[in-house]
């Protein structure tokens, strides 16, 4: 399993209170949300963030495993226990070489909740990296 965070809108708004405005937009470049989890921001803090965005990726999120949709208000204990479920596993779509860089294309899996846009604005942000 890897390590993340699940944050809420407030408890996400109090991390990134603590931090530096560097840090704090950082920190939005390096979290994603679901759309079946529309009110959490999930932040990697392992080895996953070495994945790379790609239209063309070699991994995808593997949503052809039936999951549920979580309330804007679920607990972030249910939603963090969800997402070691296989449907939020990330699968390759096609053999990859050893040593080849993994990628996913975050436009497919991502979705961006209103508060996450709204912070974005407030800290500058843009999403061009997509």
């Amino acid at each position: 399993t890897g390590c993340y965070e699940v944050h809420d809108e407030t408890t996400f708004r109090a991390a990134l209170a603590r931090m530096s405005h560097k840090e704090a937009a950082y920190t939005l470049t390096h979290v994603f949300a679901f759309a079946d989890m529309p009110g959490h921001m999930i932040s990697i803090l392992d080895d996953g963030v070495l994945i790379n965005h790609d239209d063309d990726a070699n991994l995808a999120t593997n949503w052809h495993v039936p999951g549920p949709s979580f309330p804007i208000d679920a607990p972030r204990s249910v939603v963090t226990a969800a997402l070691l479920s296989p449907r939020y596993a990330l699968v390759a779509t096609r053999d990859i070489a050893a040593g080849a860089e993994l990628t996913n294309d975050y436009a497919k899996d991502v979705f961006d909740p209103d508060y996450y846009i709204a912070l974005c604005e407030e800290y500058g942000v843009e999403e061009d990296y997509l």
